[in-house]
């Protein structure tokens, strides 16, 4: 916001964050943290839908089931961001955005095909955050 109380836009050339996907946060007991989420907010765990990670990680659904916390089995250390592992947002404009992190000297990690039409980028935000910006088939 500005100091008019207007919202300030980049110019984006079609790059957009059109929402939050998920938060992965990291725990050495899935099952209890769980658990915890679901007992305290009425959330419901499931079983990841790829291969990635059996056994080793969870969903957790909100009351229209749509999963928006992922649990993974890590270690919890402050030097690594703490207890959030990472942040995703869907995303549009893949180009655009990779475009920008080339000419600022952002490096980033990818991945292809973890799910049929679905690219993620890594990349470390300010304060140690992890953002994954998730792009479907572009």
């Amino acid at each position: 916001m500005t100091s008019q109380g207007q919202e300030r836009t980049l110019e984006a050339n079609g790059a957009r964050v059109t929402g939050l996907n998920h938060v992965n946060l990291r725990s050495p007991d899935v099952a209890a943290t769980g658990q915890f989420y679901c007992d305290l907010l009425g959330m419901t765990m499931r079983e990841p839908e790829t291969s990635m990670e059996t056994g080793q990680s969870r969903w957790l659904c909100d009351a229209n089931g749509v999963a928006i916390l992922h649990l993974r089995h890590m270690d919890v250390t402050r030097e690594d961001g703490g207890a959030v592992d990472q942040v995703a947002l869907n995303c549009t404009g893949m180009t655009a955005i990779l475009d920008r992190m080339r000419s600022r000297g952002i490096p980033f990690g990818r991945n292809d095909g973890l799910v049929p039409g679905m690219t993620q980028i890594f990349v470390a935000a300010p304060q140690n955050v992890r953002l994954e910006l998730i792009f479907m088939n572009e």
